[in-house]
């Protein structure tokens, strides 16, 4: 995980069905096993023909769903408390701001047995 300091990495989306995709960062856990291990996670919400649901925590794509090949890049900034999320294809950006000063770490939620994606660094 990450605390301080300048971190990035880059997914590829393998694979996205109609199913919702979560990416971005999330704390680890301070609670019992039924949360498996996970608090709040701050990220990127997008899924095929729907934008999502915007939350204090969640931001949905305005340009769209991610599609099949899409790579997003991730630049956490520990320091400043910020982690700004681009889709290279379409070149959308959003920061998410405010973020805790806990130990965050990548974070990846996929809803449908056919949805992949690829870990860059």
């Amino acid at each position: 995980g990450a605390q301080r300091g300048h971190h990035s990495w880059n997914v590829r989306i393998n694979q996205s069905s109609a199913s919702q995709i979560f990416l971005g960062v999330v704390e680890k856990a301070r609670t019992t096993k039924a949360s498996r291990g996970l608090t709040q996670a701050y990220c990127w919400y997008g899924g095929v023909g729907e934008k999502g649901r915007v939350g204090q925590w969640e931001k949905s794509l305005s340009k769209g769903a991610f599609q099949k090949d899409d790579v997003v890049q991730f630049d956490l900034d520990c320091d400043q408390h910020t982690l700004t999320i681009t889709n290279l294809r379409s070149d959308e950006t959003d920061i998410l701001d405010n973020l805790p000063s806990a130990e965050l770490f990548p974070f990846f939620s996929l809803f449908h047995e056919n949805d992949g994606l690829s870990l860059i660094w």
